[in-house]
């Protein structure tokens, strides 16, 4: 198997939401990762434990899809990086801090 399909089949695993399904709101996120230019990039970062656990307890509601369930995870660069990516992909809303205030910013607007 190519690793494209490789990565395919493994970011289905890990979105699945528990009834062979991935939440529609995470489509676009997996969409991202099966497309991304180097597929060993998506399989090495996917080989990550904590990585998995974050998108599994997403994937199965666990874990709201939200700013406050992402805050939910241990603060770490690799809890950022997955902020970062549900926003670049309209998963979330962006959000800009400043003085202990949070406002939404829709990319899209």
């Amino acid at each position: 198997m190519c690793r494209r399909c490789q990565l395919r089949r493994r970011v289905a695993v890990v979105l699945d939401d528990g009834h062979g399904q991935i939440r529609p709101r995470l489509v676009p996120l997996f969409d991202a990762l099966c497309t991304m230019g180097k597929p060993c990039t998506g399989l090495e970062w996917l080989g990550s434990k904590d990585v998995v656990g974050r998108l599994r307890a997403l994937a199965t509601a666990q874990v709201p899809l939200t700013h406050e369930g992402i805050d939910s995870f241990e603060a770490s660069g690799g809890r950022e990086y997955l902020r970062d990516l549900l926003v670049t992909h309209g998963v979330l809303l962006g959000l800009i801090r400043f003085g202990g205030q949070v406002a939404s910013v829709d990319h899209a607007a």
